[in-house]
């Protein structure tokens, strides 16, 4: 299979690169001002056991493609092996590189490294299922517990869901959710009580609060979508702080416009500042994985946000200052807390 690769990548017009070691062959290919670069590694052989010389090589043919054409280089390590275990703990923490398991015929990606890499996925996945069209080619992306991640549910994200479930129901069957001055009892936010009452707790609370079920759902259908694909990106702990300070900052934002609109008095509740944070932080991540991570490319999440600030536009309820700092603070929270190992 590795020679059917190395013949692919010739035939796209990417460049052989000769090493002096047999189990490694490098291809790169100028596109503008960048070079992508490809290092394939035989490690069938046990070429990898004993320490992670695999990090050493990608980055020696990064330098030497920028030393020799002045470029940026893009690089992509790929590793072939037939014993995945033996490979997995020099590969699962770094970026950059994935396995070929040849044995089970499936291509895997950790959740830290690129889903894709300039198409070179698809000819993978064409190739292995080539070479047993009985058995379609599984590719497979793993999480350091090696659990398929499309199946494994992420627990603070699945939590901030059931949590706001849970208090809209409590609240439902108490009393009035669709009424402001109920709402406003149990954590709504007003300019009022924030800026001047000095009622600052409301800057959260009143992200857990939501006038009615369809506002509730409309919010927590994209929350369990999005806010699963961006905690495995940052990790429980960092998405729990980027979550509670998108809700915090989209609020006290919120707050200030309505105060410079002279909206004193108007209750305002709802993730959907929070929820708009984790669109902003989903979007950085996939500019930093060349527009696919997961599930979700740019394209997709990028016209989802132009068509929900669209529609928030045409709504007079809507608070379009929560939705739009929301999104801004998010990138700027995931430049702080996302981090994707350089080649």
């Amino acid at each position: 299979m590795i020679e059917q690769l190395q013949q692919m990548f010739s035939q796209q017009g990417y460049r052989r690169l000769q090493t002096n070691v047999p189990e490694v062959t490098g291809f790169c290919k100028a596109v503008g001002q960048q070079w992508h670069c490809i290092c394939l590694i035989d490690a069938r052989g046990g070429f990898l056991n004993g320490y992670g010389k695999q990090d050493h090589l990608i980055q020696q043919m990064g330098r030497f493609v920028q030393e020799q054409t002045g470029g940026t280089a893009d690089c992509l390590g790929i590793i072939f092996t037939e014993n995945v275990s033996a490979v997995r703990q020099n590969v699962s923490g770094q970026a950059d590189f994935w396995i070929v398991d040849t044995v089970q015929r499936r291509l895997i990606r950790y959740e830290n490294q690129p889903q894709t890499f300039y198409g070179v996925e698809q000819w993978i996945e064409s190739l292995l299922y080539e070479s047993e069209s009985s058995q379609p080619s599984q590719s497979a992306s793993y999480g350091t517990d090696d659990r398929i991640k499309a199946f494994h549910l992420t627990p603070v994200n699945t939590a901030l869901v059931v949590i706001n479930v849970l208090i809209f129901l409590v609240l439902e069957v108490l009393g009035d959710t669709e009424n402001a001055a109920y709402i406003y009892q149990f954590g709504g936010m007003t300019v009022e009580s924030v800026l001047f009452g000095g009622e600052f707790w409301r800057l959260l609370s009143c992200a857990f609060l939501h006038f009615g079920f369809s506002h509730l759902f409309n919010n927590m259908l994209v929350l369990a979508f999005a806010g699963d694909n961006l905690e495995r990106a940052l990790g429980s702990v960092k998405y729990l702080l980027f979550y509670l300070c998108g809700a915090v900052g989209s609020s006290l934002i919120s707050c200030i416009c309505m105060f410079l609109g002279r909206e004193q008095y108007v209750v305002s509740a709802g993730a959907s500042g929070a929820i708009f944070a984790v669109l902003g932080g989903i979007f950085y991540v996939l500019v930093r994985n060349h527009g696919r991570k997961d599930d979700l490319n740019i394209w997709k999440v990028g016209l989802f946000l132009f068509f929900s600030i669209f529609q928030g536009f045409t709504s007079v309820t809507t608070n379009n200052s929560a939705h739009i700092s929301g999104l801004l603070l998010g990138v700027v929270l995931a430049f702080l807390f996302y981090r994707k190992k350089a080649a």
